[in-house]
């Protein structure tokens, strides 16, 4: 990650569930298999009312209630928010950015697995 946006992004690894956030997110990035969605729906639901944007990789949220949140969504990856907004044909330069970044994290480029 350039340096200059590395005071931009706190990556946390850790549960989900039990993790303490002193400050409210913007945006939170998931790469869940689909079994453990059921389980962190209520915190999914929690989080994008309040604002925060999801961005899921590989496995899209299914259901009602994530269909008109879905705002944008590319190769692999989905942007879920709270308000219903037109989905765009092209995802802006800074969720393209964030689907490159969260891919090389995948592949333990930038995070060591």
């Amino acid at each position: 990650m350039p340096e200059r946006l590395r005071k931009l992004v706190d990556i946390r690894l850790g549960d989900l569930v039990t993790m303490e956030l002193e400050v409210q997110p913007t945006c939170a990035t998931m790469y869940l298999m689909p079994e453990h969605y059921g389980t962190l729906e209520p915190l999914l639901e929690r989080l994008a009312s309040q604002g925060v944007k999801l961005i899921v990789y590989q496995w899209e949220l299914r259901g009602d209630r994530w269909k008109p949140r879905l705002v944008a969504q590319g190769k692999g990856w989905w942007l879920y928010r709270a308000a219903v907004v037109e989905p765009r044909e092209k995802a802006p330069e800074a969720l393209a950015l964030s689907a490159r970044l969260l891919r090389r994290l995948i592949s333990c480029e930038l995070w060591p697995c």
